[in-house]
């Protein structure tokens, strides 16, 4: 009799941990909520979602904060190479740049008109600077042309809408700052821009953790943002406390270009400590020197010509900027220099005015002494 009762009891319990799996795995139907997921999938979701949870609740760290290099020339030092990898069976290359001295020298830029009137090219913006380096950065609606995420430019705060997307930024005592941070925290920033996923993270790769923490809806490329494989856009810092940027080419209509895992990878193996991913695709750009010199995958308007001959940069919004203080000192000086000018001519035209009075006069005054005596 007893060993019925616990064979009923190890039936019954069998049964209902099949539900609890079942339920588990598929609550809802496929039709209506989409693909079912297995268990073993969402335990590994549960895992990293207990990790970043516990992170940041018992660590209170949502962000991570490094200092800047204080190297201070009035000129940009940086070291910029080519890339070609291996990806997927297809070679890709790309631009990778590394600012030696970030302060003061480097700056997010919106568009010279505004970050919400219109998107433009990123050499045109980074005239507005002289850029010697830039590439695109912030993602935006392109149906509007609006900026979306946080954008702060030279201490300039443009826009601040808080949603939940990774930040990198440079406070104005001169640290970076790579994470997520609310809307209390944005006046202490400098420079900020929003991207969508956290590509590093203290050296290691973020990139699964971030996918499930951040708003989505921000990128247009939908559920397979992340694996999908496109033009790509990367900035962090590495251990020296130097910016690095990196541009891969890539065309999603032809499977080709990294993923944001590789992106992740290869940011590490560049030596990125924090990095975060920005807007990629067809807004792919680099500029050197007022000169686009990666593959853009956008082709030309009009053009149905299927090939590197007619592509085209795409019109963007905000974007990363190197420049020197050379430029801007430059500018000031010819400033002052105009101001001197412009001064020396107004005395000059004064002292004529008053020579030609006083002329006036002596020669009025003998008018009437002639008159006088005759």
């Amino acid at each position: 009799m007893i060993f019925m009762i616990y064979f009923i009891l190890i039936i019954t319990a069998t049964i209902v941990c099949r539900d609890i799996e079942d339920i588990l795995s598929n609550p809802y139907g496929t039709k209506a909520h989409g693909p079912q997921k297995s268990l073993d999938e969402l335990r590994q979701q549960m895992i990293d979602l207990h990790y970043a949870n516990n992170r940041n609740y018992f660590d209170n760290i949502t962000y991570e904060i490094y200092n800047i290099s204080q190297q201070d020339e009035t000129s940009a030092r940086y070291t910029k190479r080519e890339i070609g990898i291996n990806i997927n069976s297809q070679l890709i290359n790309g631009r990778f740049y590394r600012l030696e001295n970030p302060l003061k020298h480097f700056s997010i830029l919106e568009p010279a008109n505004g970050c919400n009137n219109g998107t433009v090219l990123t050499r045109q913006s980074a005239e507005q600077q002289k850029c010697i380096i830039a590439t695109n950065a912030g993602f935006f609606n392109t149906k509007t042309g609006d900026c979306l995420g946080n954008v702060i430019s030279n201490g300039k705060i443009v826009q601040k809408p808080g949603i939940h997307n990774v930040n990198f930024g440079i406070t104005k005592d001169n640290k970076f700052v790579v994470g997520y941070i609310n809307i209390s925290q944005i006046d202490n920033f400098d420079q900020l821009v929003g991207g969508v996923i956290w590509l590093v993270r203290n050296g290691l790769s973020y990139v699964n953790i971030s996918e499930t923490l951040e708003d989505m809806a921000t990128q247009e490329t939908g559920s397979t943002f992340v694996t999908v494989r496109a033009g790509r856009v990367a900035l962090g810092h590495d251990a020296a406390g130097r910016i690095m940027m990196l541009v891969m080419d890539g065309a999603s209509a032809y499977n080709k270009g990294p993923n944001l895992h590789e992106m992740a990878q290869l940011m590490i193996e560049l030596g990125a400590i924090n990095a975060i991913n920005l807007d990629g695709g067809g807004s792919s750009t680099a500029i050197e020197n007022g000169s686009l010199v990666n593959y853009v995958s956008d082709s030309c308007p009009g053009s149905d010509i299927e090939s590197s001959m007619s592509r085209c940069e795409r019109r963007v919004t905000t974007i990363t900027c190197i420049y020197d203080i050379v430029e801007q000192n430059d500018r000031g000086t010819n400033e002052k220099t105009l101001t001197v000018v412009f001064g020396t001519i107004s005395l000059i035209m004064t002292i004529l005015v008053v020579v030609m009075i006083i002329a006036f006069v002596l020669l009025l005054r003998k008018h009437r002494s002639y008159d006088f005596h005759n």
